[in-house]
């Protein structure tokens, strides 16, 4: 079920109304059948695969716990990491690292999901959060609709005291988490889908591009993921702050920032903490001199490109990400906005390429002609396309910056020109017979 779809339209307000009249101690059971409900949507064989990775982290976690010996202990850790990397493996990177070519379906959400149970596990290990012995509170944990398919990856000791205290949302909660879900569906239904057709003619024919399409559509493709991603991300915040439960903020105007590290702590929040707090320390982060930082930052970065998907080029974006962050650590403290946003949309080029073959032939491409009525044709920036990209980025741009959820006129104004313009444009994409799954749901 996408969050932009017609079913979504009609299952959120069904769960939010069972939600709000269960009494607090049984709110867990109606929550837990609509995520496997949702999860099921996409296909109905796959709950099989979250089932069996929440099972297998349940019960090593309660060993864990009542294990006294220390190898006793690293033995049920070491067997949740295989079951659950090794399960990873198999459905995301085996035909890239083994070069077979099986038709495997990758299950939705699996890298989110698959984080989140490992986080549990090794903060049980490491006696720094008490095992779960409630089955269906751990099992919501792990397929919280609103946060399973994309993130953000939730800590256990963030969501699971949110899950066993049923919480019922305020009147504050549900205003504010609709507003929060009305900026998500723009940024996803009116910028991300609008730009991403035009993205794509770019991408998918890189020996026909120009060279001024090339740039043109790196530059959409920044704004595209940003809309995208965040948006996903403001809908999963918004629908469960309704629900009465607050999840972990994921973006934080990331555009905005100076430099390259300070673009690495407002985007995909998140993700970024998890490769923190579960590899670079325990690898020795920044402990053991110059040296061994800069190679912990290297394997770090490298791994999360691999983290989004089997393609060399996830890989390379990685660690051209975790080149740019050693180098910037040796350059004098300074305002790097410019370079720094140069650099960070020339790792997106990469990123959205489908091939480095296919990045070497577009980069080439940026020096022929540049014929910028032609490149505007060919990527269907049609007029109508021309005045309302613009205009719905001088929105993005006011809604990132205008004060969070104050209730005034002019928010209330704003708020109900984005509905208006999601209205259109979901009603557009609707006629067109157009179905934009979010990018994240790919990995």
């Amino acid at each position: 079920m996408n969050f932009n779809s017609f079913q979504f339209l009609v299952f959120f307000p069904v769960v939010l109304l069972i939600h709000r009249f269960v009494p607090s101690k049984y709110k867990w059971i109606p929550l837990l059948v609509s995520s496997y409900y949702f999860y099921m949507s996409w296909n109905p064989w796959l709950v099989t695969l979250i089932l069996g990775t929440t099972a297998v982290s349940y019960l090593s976690a309660l060993g864990i716990e009542k294990s006294k010996a220390k190898g006793a202990r690293t033995a049920l850790l070491t067997l949740t990491l295989i079951a659950s990397l090794g399960t990873l493996f198999v459905f995301k990177y085996m035909n890239f690292f083994l070069g077979t070519s099986f038709e495997i379906i990758l299950p939705i959400g699996i890298s989110f999901y698959t984080f989140q149970t490992l986080s549990y596990v090794i903060d049980v290990y490491k006696k720094e959060f008490p095992a779960e012995r409630h089955f269906g509170y751990y099992a919501l944990f792990v397929s919280f609709f609103p946060q399973l398919v994309a993130g953000p990856i939730e800590r256990p000791n963030d969501l699971l005291p949110q899950l066993r205290e049923g919480k019922r949302a305020s009147h504050e909660d549900l205003r504010t988490g609709f507003e929060i879900m009305v900026q998500g569906f723009f940024k996803k239904v009116v910028i991300s889908d609008i730009i991403g057709s035009s993205v794509d003619k770019v991408f998918s024919s890189p020996t026909e591009a120009e060279g001024f399409s090339v740039i043109l559509a790196t530059v959409l493709f920044g704004i595209q993921i940003y809309c995208d991603f965040s948006g996903y991300s403001e809908i999963a915040l918004g629908s469960a702050k309704m629900l009465g439960i607050k999840l972990t903020k994921n973006f934080d105007s990331p555009y905005s920032a100076t430099s390259i590290g300070d673009f690495w702590r407002r985007w995909h929040i998140s993700l970024t903490r998890w490769f923190r707090d579960y590899l670079y320390i325990p690898l020795g982060g920044n402990r053991h001199g110059k040296a061994r930082q800069i190679i912990n930052t290297l394997i770090v970065f490298t791994l999360s490109g691999l983290w989004h998907g089997a393609n060399l080029t996830f890989i390379i974006w990685g660690l051209y990400n975790g080149i740019l962050l050693v180098i910037e650590r040796f350059l004098p403290k300074k305002n790097y906005k410019i370079p720094a946003l140069i650099l960070i949309f020339f790792g997106w080029f990469i990123f959205r390429s489908p091939s480095i073959p296919d990045a070497l032939t577009m980069m080439s491409r940026i020096f022929t002609t540049w014929n910028i009525p032609l490149a505007v044709s060919n990527m269907g920036l049609t007029v109508p396309r021309l005045i309302i990209i613009p205009l719905a980025l001088v929105a993005l741009f006011l809604i990132d910056r205008r004060k969070e959820h104050e209730d005034n006129p002019i928010n209330i104004t704003v708020n109900w020109f984005l509905i208006l313009s999601i209205a259109i444009a979901w009603f557009i994409g609707l006629d067109t017979g157009a179905d934009n799954l979010f990018i994240y749901f790919q990995f």
